[in-house]
């Protein structure tokens, strides 16, 4: 029996629990599920009085990468990107913490308030913890608070200006967003060969 309770799939990895009449079943032994699609396949079909849930985390949505290039050093000082809240998905803390010596990263600040950890990684490096900021983006309640619910978008912009070596043309890059008690969304891009000052990566 094939059944799909997951209304915003994908779902993180092993983030599921499934339940026939509220009696959890293990995954593997009683059903397979796929995480990109969040259909679940059980290998004996429950009886048809028998009500199945879900309990589960979305992937949040990561779309419009946008980079900009800063010509005089030759290399991409900013990474935007719009992330939201999908259904059932947990509430994001997005509270900031200020790059007050504008090193771009947020690792050597005291004290630190931000809950959101956002990392950078290529082929040369990994650099934890950078600054960034985030701009409201269609925003559904309207508040004017530090979290991000179900229904908001937000745009962040990620500071790259801590790299050695700088990301340039043709380079491959991966940012790791990891929220206060959540899963981490990652983030995969290459850079063209050719790059304008300002350019969407879809």
């Amino acid at each position: 029996m094939i059944f799909r309770p997951t209304a915003s799939a994908p779902i993180v990895a092993d983030s599921q629990t499934v339940y026939l009449d509220a009696a959890a079943k293990t995954e593997g032994v009683d059903y397979s599920i796929v995480d990109a699609t969040g259909v679940v396949t059980f290998g004996v079909a429950p009886a048809g009085a028998v009500a199945v849930t879900i309990d589960y985390t979305s992937v949040p949505p990561a779309t419009g990468v946008a980079i900009t290039i800063d010509y005089e050093q030759g290399g991409v000082n900013e990474v935007m990107f719009t992330v939201g809240v999908p259904l059932k998905g947990s509430s994001i803390d997005l509270t900031i913490t200020t790059d007050s010596d504008a090193d771009g990263l947020l690792s050597d600040e005291s004290p630190k308030s931000h809950r959101t950890i956002i990392s950078y990684v290529d082929e040369f490096q990994r650099v934890p913890d950078l600054a960034w900021t985030w701009t409201q983006s269609g925003r559904v309640v309207g508040t004017s608070d530090s979290i991000l619910d179900w229904g908001e978008k937000i745009t962040i912009t990620v500071k790259l200006t801590a790299l050695s070596p700088e990301l340039a043309e043709d380079g491959t890059f991966t940012l790791e967003i990891t929220p206060e008690g959540g899963s981490t969304l990652h983030i995969n891009r290459r850079i063209p060969t050719l790059i304008d000052a300002i350019m969407d990566l879809k």
